[in-house]
């Protein structure tokens, strides 16, 4: 009580002050004669429960930290994009190959020509979360030109985003080691 007495005018940023002047009202609260000559520490911070403690830690989107945070591969449950134009929440940077080895072959894709494979996810809140390529290979783009074609002057000349370039076959992709981009979709 003297501690939010001596920082009552501290404003919203102290959380311990705030939060006994929202329950309590100052005015009605005495203290006691035995009490009054106590001194009060300007770093109080009240304690907290074990059990406050060790209890886990829900996430929210805000939250960018990933530190125990539980995800597995679903199988019984999916994400139903209907096609791969959905909008995605973010690009992720993986290599297919780590991919592959960390959760064995991809999900057949639904959203025809445009992908290749797909994993499916569900966490601790039961959100679902579908990574997938879009895109990326030549099951979408069709089949190569000779070399000499994307080696050509007239192709060169063009800024590199502009430029035709080989696309990788399905096992090609899957087997890579270089990041490629995945979508990432999640259930509202």
């Amino acid at each position: 009580m003297k501690y939010v007495l001596k920082n009552r005018n501290a404003g919203p940023s102290n959380l311990v002050v705030r939060d006994f002047m929202k329950k309590y009202k100052l005015d009605l609260i005495e203290i006691p004669q035995e009490f009054q000559d106590l001194e009060v520490e300007d770093n109080f911070s009240p304690k907290k429960s074990k059990r406050a403690r060790s209890r886990k830690r829900v996430y929210t989107r805000t939250d960018r930290s990933l530190v125990g945070y539980d995800v597995w591969r679903s199988f019984d449950r999916q994400l139903i994009v209907a096609t791969g134009k959905e909008k995605a929440e973010c690009k992720l940077m993986i290599p297919p190959a780590l991919l592959k080895r960390a959760f064995g072959f991809p999900d057949k894709t639904n959203i025809g020509f445009a992908g290749t494979g797909n994993y499916d996810f569900e966490d601790a809140n039961l959100d679902l979360f579908r990574i997938h390529d879009y895109k990326q290979t030549d099951f979408y783009h069709g089949l190569n030109r000779e070399d000499s074609f994307y080696t050509s002057e007239r192709n060169l000349k063009k800024p590199d985003h502009k430029r035709s370039k080989k696309w990788p076959t399905i096992e090609e992709f899957w087997n890579l080691d270089e990041p490629k981009p995945f979508r990432l979709l999640c259930s509202e």
